[in-house]
């Protein structure tokens, strides 16, 4: 059984151009007892991120660099709080790239 990483405020924001990559990585996160929020167009990221924190912002690797860059200077200006992953591999990864990030 997975090891919970939630604490009552880990959400994690998802970026990802492929419904099935975002499926999948909400699906693994949610496993790891974190709440996702799955979304795939810069003005809805960009939205997500005026409303609120998030624990990490993790993009995937069909996320092109402008998009990457673009919101990257967002975190780091508006929300430095907020760890970024930037995920290239599949989802083998994933989880210890999250207990990594959720975890000091």
């Amino acid at each position: 059984m997975e090891q919970s990483l939630k604490t009552d405020t880990q959400t994690v924001l998802i970026v990802g151009r492929r419904d099935y990559v975002l499926q999948t990585f909400s699906d693994i996160a949610r496993k790891a007892g974190l709440n996702p929020l799955a979304l795939s167009t810069d003005e809805e990221v960009f939205k997500a991120l005026r409303s609120r924190s998030y624990s990490v912002l993790l993009l995937g690797g069909g996320v092109e660099p402008n998009s990457r860059i673009a919101f990257r200077e967002y975190v780091i200006q508006h929300r430095p709080e907020v760890k970024i992953i930037e995920h290239f591999g599949g989802p083998a990864t994933l989880l210890d790239e999250l207990r990594s990030a959720i975890r000091p």
